[in-house]
């Protein structure tokens, strides 16, 4: 996610920037790829780490630009920085399974499961931080 994609503009629409990016970038032909890759690769840290160093490497430095626009997406709001690393660490998966569903076909609205997941991710950190 490009570091300037939700700067500026409140909580509400932040956070609904973040999904919707996510979203667009997990059913792309790209991503699927790539997770169908990755489910190739051992789920044990460490021995991916012993047999696919460089890859290993590569998604520990994922998950570490993830996080780091996470925490600046929220930088200039009243939010607990404690509240945006646990959205950071369930909003991959949370977006993993709403393309799933897409992909295996379902009676759901995902636009609606979309919109659900963006208020309560707004509701938990509206207001956390520090007085």
């Amino acid at each position: 996610m490009p570091s300037n994609a939700v700067s500026g503009g409140p909580l509400h629409e932040r956070v609904s920037v973040i999904i919707d990016t996510l979203y667009e970038g997990l059913i792309s032909s790209d991503s699927r790829a790539i997770e169908t890759l990755r489910r190739a690769l051992p789920n044990n840290r460490a021995e991916l780490e012993r047999h696919y160093p460089r890859t290993a490497a590569e998604l520990a430095s994922w998950h570490q630009s993830w996080a780091t626009a996470c925490q600046k997406a929220f930088a200039d709001l009243n939010v607990d920085p404690d509240r945006v690393r646990e959205v950071a660490a369930f909003i991959p998966g949370a977006m993993r399974g709403i393309t799933s569903e897409r992909q295996l076909g379902t009676y759901s609205d995902l636009d609606q499961a979309r919109r659900g997941l963006t208020n309560a991710i707004v509701a938990y950190l509206k207001n956390s931080g520090t007085p």
